[in-house]
């Protein structure tokens, strides 16, 4: 069985089987082809169509996954990043995630210098376990991450949950550790001191030193 040839219909409504058409304009398609800016403009249109791809992907994936994870939710976990190891992840777009029996019992550091995202991967964890109804402390004596948080708090619907305590910022929460009924403050004070200097060797001659600065500060008074 012969197959018949692809049929060419030109402006004219000429109709040309593929191989008489090729023969018939030889020199206008050698001419096109070696021209150096149509093969400029083809490379251009094949990058661009591997890029479109890969973009399409990329997306199909990220849906893909997300209504995965809508369907068939992990408790806890979060996502870290993507991973680029290979040269097909940058398509793939593989997650990295981090479980929350992970986190709770392993815990988590986080190395690197200064500004190269540690505090906005914490916010971004931070923020994943918020959507997910998790309660999130926020400890640090020294960064920014507090109030890059501030902005979530409305749109997250958790105005009536979030206490935001910081001595220097203007409407800032308030605690007295030394407030309340007197009986209630001084064992509060007693047992941390105690916890505390049964901790860590590091600690063992804390109760000698809060004794020494109490018994000043009583002289001073």
């Amino acid at each position: 069985m012969r197959w018949p040839n692809l049929i060419i219909v030109d402006e004219y409504g000429r109709a040309y089987e593929l191989g008489r058409w090729i023969r018939d304009n030889w020199a206008e398609i050698s001419a096109f082809v070696s021209d150096p800016f149509n093969i400029a403009m083809f490379v251009f249109a094949v990058l661009l169509a591997a890029v479109v791809l890969a973009m399409t992907i990329r997306i199909a994936l990220r849906v893909l996954r997300a209504s995965w994870a809508m369907l068939f939710p992990h408790a806890g976990e979060i996502t870290l990043g993507h991973r680029r190891e290979k040269a097909l992840d940058v398509v793939l777009d593989p997650p990295v995630t981090f479980g929350f029996e992970d986190r709770r019992k392993g815990g988590c550091q986080i190395l690197g210098p200064t500004g190269q995202g540690k505090t906005t991967l914490m916010l971004n964890m931070a923020l994943q376990d918020l959507v997910q109804g998790h309660t999130v402390v926020a400890l640090e004596t020294d960064g920014d991450m507090g109030p890059r948080l501030l902005p979530y708090v409305e749109p997250l619907g958790l105005k009536h949950r979030f206490l935001y305590l910081d001595p220097t910022f203007p409407g800032s929460a308030k605690w007295n550790p030394l407030g309340g009924d007197p009986e209630k403050v001084v064992n509060q004070a007693v047992d941390t001191i105690a916890s505390v200097s049964s901790s860590h060797e590091f600690y063992q001659d804390f109760n000698e030193d809060v004794v020494r600065h109490m018994t000043e500060l009583v002289q001073l008074g």
